[in-house]
């Protein structure tokens, strides 16, 4: 090889270390901006809203900060937080590159409507229903006072559809609810909350979504006390 060629070669791999260090040192700072970003969103999580014990509520938040996949079910009266949580939990998905979907009930139910009443030229695809998210790869959604939407046998059947389309492509889901589990529960049906909180241990099963009361707890831990109840979990 002539000195010119091995000077090129050289110069070649000098450009190619100093590239692959520049890549190190762009994902060194990005993982660290992830981090931060993820330090400031818990920061922003309060433990002490009215009604709600700091100690009840830290509980809550270590439990839902230490497992970010999981889909949940946050219950209690207006004004404890839960709408706020439930946003952290999707700035914390979006801060990881996850795809974050938000809705509530109100807004779902009337997108469904005003879909189902349009003319076929005008019909668009729902990004949040069940028959978008079989074709999705998998997404956290945010759905807010999901107990808003209506009981009409044809709501109720398209939100069967789309729990089940949560569950077979792999999504998480973040609900909130002003109901006690007791109201929730027939609310539901046997059916929704079956989708809802049944495990999925197989292919019958359903979300496995954690029931997070915001309300005081006997014997609340630092570590997250889950009772199993018919397969379905309680923090």
């Amino acid at each position: 090889m002539s000195d010119v060629n091995m000077r090129v070669a050289e110069n070649l791999l000098q450009q190619k270390v100093a590239l692959e260090e520049s890549r190190r040192n762009y994902r060194v700072v990005l993982e660290f901006e992830r981090k931060q970003k993820l330090a400031d969103i818990r920061a922003r999580v309060r433990n002490d809203y009215p009604g709600l014990s700091p100690e009840r509520r830290a509980f809550i938040n270590d439990y839902v900060f230490s497992h970010p996949d999981r889909s949940l079910i946050f219950s209690g009266h207006g004004g404890l937080g839960k709408s706020f949580l439930a946003e952290a939990v999707g700035d914390i998905a979006s801060a990881n590159c996850r795809t974050v979907l938000r809705t509530s009930g109100q807004q779902w139910e009337a997108d469904i409507r005003r879909n189902a009443a349009a003319e076929f030229s005008e019909k668009e695809v729902i990004r949040i229903s069940g028959y978008a998210l079989r074709r999705s790869r998998p997404v956290v959604v945010i759905f807010d006072e999901i107990t808003r939407i209506r009981q009409t046998p044809f709501m109720i059947d398209q939100l069967q559809d789309l729990l089940d389309a949560l569950k077979d492509g792999g999504h998480q889901l973040i609900a909130t609810t002003n109901l006690a589990k007791s109201d929730f529960m027939k609310w539901c049906g046997g059916s929704l909350y079956w989708r809802l909180t049944q495990k999925n241990e197989s292919q019958h099963g359903g979300l496995g979504a954690v029931w997070i009361a915001f309300e005081e707890k006997k014997n609340t831990s630092a570590s997250a006390e889950i009772s199993q109840k018919v397969g379905s979990c309680e923090a």
